[in-house]
């Protein structure tokens, strides 16, 4: 993959571009990651696919804009993007809030997504707003504000830490060490209202035309997207299809080294557009 610089309206992302072995394919990480995150997930879609990726704002190598970590600015540059960088349509593939951020593409710009891949998120403003409010969340997400921009050595000494697999603990760190710690300000306060204010998920998924797929993990290793939540948006897009992953949790497997169970949900999908 080929790191780049891309200039947005308001801030320059880091970018990145595997060959051109097919069609346009955008992979989109989650809040608090960077899109290294997705890996496990890269090599052997770059065989069929020209893959591509970014990290948000505040995230990873790309630049900082404090006070506007909201949804909303997320899927600007994510729009941005892709509209400036794509000729044809692209599927997008986003794991828990790069879901999001693909839908609201999808619904967008209809003419530009081809198909959606959400990996393992809550489909519903009120329960994304809940999981925000929720006591252990927020206690989380005071923990890693206070790693967030410290150098990696000292995020893998913390307690944190030792959540994370070995395997991609390393990875983990450097990610949590250049993020801004201001993405995290409506996490730690609970403020799900705040966060999510200019969101309305049900608009979303109402508008989405292209063929989605809702990928859930296992909800006794971690996983966040339950029955309601696909219930919830298969009942919206024209083409929604939904498939449970055993065995790994919301990383779906990107921090465990169990991706092949994802990977294999999205090849599937893919091979049937």
């Amino acid at each position: 993959m080929r790191e780049f610089a891309y200039q947005a309206m308001d801030v320059v992302l880091n970018c990145a571009e595997g060959p051109a072995s097919g069609p346009p394919l955008l992979l989109l990480h989650g809040l608090f990651d960077r899109w290294e995150t997705l890996r496990p997930i890269v090599d052997q879609l770059s065989d069929r696919w020209r893959v591509c990726s970014f990290d948000m704002r505040g995230h990873g190598k790309s630049g900082r804009v404090p006070g506007e970590y909201l949804p909303q600015h997320y899927f600007r540059d994510a729009a941005e993007y892709l509209c400036a960088s794509f000729s044809e349509p692209v599927v997008i593939v986003g794991h828990s809030a790069g879901g999001l951020i693909a839908l609201a593409c999808a619904a967008e710009h209809p003419d530009r997504v081809s198909a959606v891949i959400n990996g393992d998120l809550f489909c519903s403003s009120a329960r994304l707003v809940s999981l925000i409010e929720r006591r252990e969340s927020i206690s989380h997400h005071e923990d890693l504000q206070a790693l967030a921009g410290q150098s990696a050595d000292l995020i893998l000494s913390s307690e944190l830490a030792s959540y994370i697999p070995e395997v991609t603990r390393s990875g983990w760190a450097e990610a949590i060490s250049l993020l801004d710690p201001s993405t995290l300000n409506h996490h730690v306060r609970g403020d799900g209202l705040g966060y999510m204010e200019a969101i309305d998920t049900d608009a979303i998924l109402s508008r989405v035309r292209c063929p989605v797929l809702l990928v859930s993990g296992d909800s006794s290793c971690g996983a966040v997207m339950a029955a309601e939540d696909v219930e919830y948006a298969c009942s919206r897009p024209e083409d929604a299809r939904h498939v449970r992953l055993e065995g790994v949790g919301h990383d779906l497997g990107l921090l465990t080294g169990k991706a092949e169970s994802v990977l294999r949900a999205i090849n599937q999908f893919l091979e049937s557009l």
